[in-house]
């Protein structure tokens, strides 16, 4: 999988992130050094702030506790983060933690029951980044 290359949207999306001060964390049921390595090789490591793995508490996603981990360790509340995925499951995890969810829509359809709690569903990284910016941005000046 780490031979995998990055879907074209990827580096655009994270490019604009990084421009517009989102902040971009990898949350991973995988190993962080082997995921860090992954991004190395695709030579998109500089785009990313932090990995962090479900390793760490010996829990892995759909769990709650994983999602709670990663708020802690970034030092934010549940509520302030957003989970960026392309799978229902990962979804349902963040939700029932509190996290926000956007959806990439990429081979794994959203399911009817998720889809009014999503902040975002877009068929492309860049476009769901793009309006994560304006979710951003209203709440930098509410």
């Amino acid at each position: 999988m780490a031979e995998l290359p990055p879907y074209p949207d990827v580096r655009p999306a994270l490019e604009r992130a990084q421009a517009h001060g989102l902040h971009v964390t990898l949350l991973t049921n995988g190993g962080a050094k082997a995921t860090r390595k992954a991004f190395d090789r695709a030579n998109l490591a500089g785009l990313i702030e932090r990995v962090i793995s479900a390793d760490e508490i010996e829990h892995y996603k759909p769990s709650r506790e994983v999602y709670l981990h990663a708020a802690r360790a970034l030092g934010a509340r549940p509520q302030s983060c957003v989970l960026v995925t392309a799978h229902a499951w990962d979804a349902r995890g963040a939700l029932a933690a509190g996290l926000g969810v956007a959806f990439v829509q990429r081979q794994e359809a959203m399911t009817a029951d998720l889809a009014n709690d999503l902040v975002a569903s877009r068929p492309s990284l860049e476009a769901l980044f793009a309006d994560l910016e304006q979710v951003t941005e209203v709440r930098r000046t509410a």
